[in-house]
C-alpha cells in the first residue's frame, strides 16, 4: 500500500469522526437549549398567573397604598399594582364596551391589588399560604386566584420538564456511547503502534500523551464546529428566535457542548489506550 494511501485513509478516518462527534455535540446542545427555554417559557406562564387582593369598600387611599408597598417588598412578589374602583371601571368599559354605571347609577367596583408571584411561588401550596397571610391584614376583604388554572399548568410543566429532561439524559448517553465507540475505532487503528512503542520500554505516559493531545484537538474542534452551526442557526432564525433565547442560556449550552467534546474524547482515548496497553499482544489480532 502506498503512502499516499495511508494518510489519505488517516485524514479520511479523522474527518468521518470529526464529523459524527459534532453531529452528537450539535444534537446535545439543541436539546441542552430547548431545556433551559422550555423552563423559561413555564416560570413566564407562572409568573403570569394574577392574585387579586380585594379591599373593604371603606379603605383609605393611603392604607390602600401602603399595603401595596408592603406586597411589592414580599419575596413572593414579582410586581403589584394598585387599582382604583374608577380604574378598574376604566378597565371594564375597555373590555365590554360599555359603562355599567349607566344601568346601576354606582361604580360597583372595589379598590383591589392585582400581583404576580415570583416563579417559585406560583404553586398551589405556596399560594394558599400565600392567601392566608393576605386575608390576615385587616384592610383586605377577599384574595382571589385561579386555582384549577394553577393546579393544570403544575401538571404541564412537570410533565413537559420531565419529557424533555429524560430525552436530554438518554441523548446524554447515547453522546458518550457514539463518542467512546467513535475514538475507540480511531486508537483501535493504532493499536499495534501501541504495543511496539510499550514493547521497545517506553512508558505509559510517553505513549498516551500524543493520543490526548489529539483528542483534546478533535474535541475542540467539533466543539467549535457544533458551536459555529448553532451561532449561524440562531442569526438565520433571529426574528423568530429573539424572544425566547437567552444569551445566558447560550453560554450555558457552549459550556456544555466545549465540556462534553473535550471531556467524553480525551477520557475514551485514555480509556482505550490503556485498554491496548494492559492487554496482551495475541490480542490484537
Amino acid at each position: 500500500m502506498k503512502f499516499s494511501d495511508i494518510k489519505f485513509r488517516i485524514a479520511n478516518s479523522y474527518i468521518v469522526s470529526s464529523i459524527s462527534i459534532t453531529l452528537v455535540l450539535l444534537t446535545l446542545g439543541f436539546f441542552a437549549l430547548l431545556l433551559f427555554n422550555t423552563r423559561d417559557l413555564s416560570n413566564g406562564a407562572k409568573e403570569s398567573i394574577t392574585v387579586t387582593v380585594i379591599l373593604k369598600p371603606d379603605v383609605e387611599k393611603g392604607d390602600a397604598d401602603a399595603l401595596e408597598n408592603k406586597i411589592s417588598a414580599e419575596n413572593f412578589c414579582k410586581n403589584a399594582r394598585l387599582v382604583t374602583p374608577d380604574e378598574a371601571l376604566e378597565d371594564l368599559k375597555m373590555d365590554l364596551g360599555d359603562d355599567i354605571t349607566d344601568v346601576l347609577d354606582y361604580n360597583p367596583l372595589p379598590t383591589t391589588i392585582n400581583l404576580n408571584l415570583n416563579a417559585k411561588y406560583s404553586n398551589t401550596d405556596s399560594l394558599e399560604i400565600i392567601k392566608m397571610r393576605l386575608e390576615q391584614n385587616e384592610i383586605v376583604d377577599d384574595v382571589f386566584y385561579n386555582r384549577s388554572m394553577v393546579n393544570q399548568l403544575d401538571k404541564n410543566v412537570r410533565k413537559i420538564t420531565l419529557v424533555i429532561g429524560l430525552l436530554e439524559f438518554l441523548l446524554l448517553i447515547m453522546a458518550i456511547s457514539l463518542i467512546n465507540n467513535t475514538i475507540r475505532l480511531m486508537v483501535h487503528s493504532k493499536r499495534f503502534e501501541i504495543k511496539t512503542m510499550q514493547l521497545v520500554g517506553a512508558t505509559a505516559f510517553f505513549i498516551t500523551k500524543p493520543f490526548l493531545i489529539r483528542s483534546l484537538i478533535h474535541g475542540l474542534f467539533s466543539s467549535l464546529i457544533s458551536i459555529a452551526i448553532i451561532i449561524a442557526s440562531i442569526l438565520y432564525y433571529q426574528n423568530s428566535v429573539d424572544d425566547i433565547v437567552k444569551i445566558s442560556h447560550i453560554e450555558a449550552v457552549f459550556g456544555l457542548i466545549l465540556l462534553a467534546g473535550v471531556a467524553l474524547t480525551s477520557l475514551s482515548t485514555f480509556i482505550s489506550v490503556n485498554g491496548y496497553l494492559n492487554s496482551k499482544s495475541e490480542e490484537l489480532y
